[in-house]
């Protein structure tokens, strides 16, 4: 049987986060977010690339939800996760560096 903390009750509430974030109901896809984020980390550790995944989809609901400070400070956190995970030179790591420096550009 799957506990509350079982990963994947952690994609349910990412799926929900999804859902919430198409009806424009952003501070329900963060709460969903945070307790995806909250699952991830206790079930597979801080570094893991699904905790920098998350971070990814909280970082959009910000950006969607006019927040750019916020979504900045979740990129960083994804970026930090890749960085480790994936080395700097790796092209997810490239790609998010050029999206976040476009962001702080047009932000």
């Amino acid at each position: 049987a799957m506990g509350p903390n079982h990963i994947k009750v952690a994609d349910i509430y990412s799926s929900m986060a999804i859902v919430c974030n198409c009806q424009r109901d952003y501070d329900a896809a963060l709460d969903m977010h945070e307790k995806v984020l909250e699952i991830r980390i206790a079930a597979l550790g801080e570094t893991h690339l699904s905790v920098a995944d998350t971070y990814n989809s909280m970082a959009n609901v910000c950006y969607s939800k006019g927040d750019s400070e916020g979504a900045l400070a979740m990129s960083q956190k994804e970026l930090g996760i890749l960085c480790t995970a994936l080395g700097n030179d790796h092209p997810r790591v490239r790609t998010l560096c050029e999206t976040m420096s476009q962001s702080s550009a047009t932000g």
